[in-house]
């Protein structure tokens, strides 16, 4: 798996993708509490002038994720990753989906609910197999924690952001 890291100097807040996975729009915090939106290109991570465009829904940790079948959310204080069935069944999910030992600041699912993306304070980031609940990738990407994250649509990529003003993308594998 290969990475790749542009430096943004200011808090990374949210990085969405694009729904045709060829851009991101990253908000930043500029001059205080004020946001900074920018837009860049998915695979070169330079900056690219807005344009319309349909992005993808993202997670947060306040609001967690809602796909067509699952409900995602954070425990208290960043205290696990955990998945519920919107249908009301119950989901035997493997570890280390609803397990409050995982910490977490920032995570993204990917649009096929197969990877779990998961950053933690300690710049750690780590994507999971879903359905297995096996790592596929682990490593510390980022000097501050993790503030934001998310997929391209094909699940091929995956990039976080950090309180550092770091922007990494993350090659997958497939």
């Amino acid at each position: 798996m290969t990475t790749r890291t542009a430096a943004l100097v200011t808090q990374i807040q949210s990085i969405v993708c694009s729904a045709d996975g060829k851009r991101l729009k990253v908000t930043r915090i500029a001059r205080g509490k004020h946001a900074a939106v920018v837009e860049l290109d998915a695979q070169t991570l330079a900056a690219v002038a807005t344009a319309p465009t349909d992005w993808l829904p993202v997670a947060s940790i306040e609001t967690g994720l809602k796909t067509r079948t699952n409900a995602w959310s954070v425990g208290k204080f960043g205290a696990g990753l955990f998945v519920h069935s919107l249908s009301g069944s119950a989901i035997k999910a493997p570890p280390p989906f609803n397990d409050a030992s995982l910490t977490v600041t920032a995570f993204a699912i990917s649009k096929d609910e197969c990877y779990a993306l998961v950053g933690n304070s300690s710049g750690f980031v780590s994507v999971f197999d879903t359905h297995s609940g096996d790592e596929c990738f682990g490593q510390r990407l980022h000097r501050g924690h993790v503030t934001a994250a998310c997929f391209t649509p094909d699940s091929k990529q995956a990039f976080t952001g950090s309180a550092g003003g770091e922007l990494c993308a993350i090659d997958l594998p497939q």
